[in-house]
């Protein structure tokens, strides 16, 4: 019978498994396909240039993490020079109506890492309504037909 051991080398198993080298291969290559995959996406939809690019980051965590991130330094609001528009890009925004009842700002999001990463698009929100259960019909003594 094979025995599992929770502890290799002192460590759990998922982090022994994480920190090998041919597992952080596989994870900067797949951090630079992605990487390169959302920075043609993000080309092709003609978002300005020099605003919104795409950066590989290794993380903490002894450097066992890889990210890929949209940022976008476009300064779009006066009071804040830090704004960052990198979240409406991913997943869009909703439109604002003005006094005269016109939409203004309205977008679909371009899904440039979600696309870039072959992960699928999660639904928006819908409203539930309550669904209305008839009741069994009676026959004519009374019991369910």
């Amino acid at each position: 019978m094979a025995t599992l051991y929770r502890n290799v080398n002192g460590k759990q198993l998922e982090k022994y498994l994480a920190i090998l080298p041919g597992v952080q291969y596989e994870l900067d290559s797949q951090c630079i396909d992605i990487g390169a995959r959302a920075e043609h996406n993000l080309q092709q939809a003609e978002v300005r240039t020099g605003e919104a690019h795409i950066e590989l980051l290794n993380g903490g965590n002894k450097n066992r993490d890889r990210y890929v991130v949209l940022v976008d330094s476009n300064v779009t609001n006066a009071e804040s020079l830090q704004s960052n528009s990198a979240l409406s890009i991913e997943f869009g925004r909703e439109a604002y109506v003005d006094e005269n009842g016109v939409e203004h700002g309205g977008m679909d999001g371009l899904a440039v890492l979600t696309n870039a990463a072959h992960l699928p698009k999660k639904a928006h929100a819908k409203s539930k309504k309550p669904k209305i259960r008839s009741r069994p019909k009676r026959g004519d003594r009374g019991r369910f037909a």
